[in-house]
């Protein structure tokens, strides 16, 4: 075999490696992310929501979660559990439904999802009696970030 040739292919071989390797270290979407949810004023409460937000990815279903506050925020009276998909590309939809006496509210969030983290835009859609300002909409907005993982022998988040 010539030189050549050698070269040739110990250079296609280091190639081959560094490609196959480059594939194994890309990072995945899969897993657990916090950060928080804006969602405009609420007529009826004391302000506009600030609250935090989990997102879980397992393959190709998001499940997101959010704490449901009472009338002044005091108080956490339910959770908003919106489900749905991601994209290959990272695009996600989810929807919620929560029902509550007398009124409740359908969720609707699309969004954007990479290795690190997101954002998310949505409308709540509240059925409410007149008495407490009727029917409205609210728009929310959110980022997240990877969540830390816990530390395999400590436990601790690293």
């Amino acid at each position: 075999m010539s030189i050549r040739t050698r070269s040739t292919l110990v250079a296609m071989g280091f190639l081959l490696v560094s490609s196959s390797a480059g594939f194994a270290q890309q990072p995945t979407i899969e897993g657990a992310y916090r950060g928080s949810i804006v969602c405009q004023h609420l007529s009826g409460t004391t302000g506009i929501l600030r609250g935090p937000l989990d997102i879980i990815v397992s393959g190709t279903t998001v499940v997101a979660a959010r704490p449901i506050f009472n009338r002044n925020g005091s108080r956490v009276v339910g959770s908003e559990i919106a489900t749905g998909t991601i994209n290959s590309d990272g695009t996600l939809h989810l929807t919620s439904s929560w029902p509550a006496v007398g009124g409740g509210f359908k969720g609707t969030y699309n969004g954007t999802l990479n290795a690190t983290g997101g954002t998310i835009t949505g409308t709540q859609a509240w059925k409410r009696s007149q008495a407490n300002g009727g029917n409205v909409l609210r728009t929310c907005y959110g980022a997240y970030v990877t969540a830390p993982t816990p530390d395999a022998q400590s436990g601790e988040a690293k």
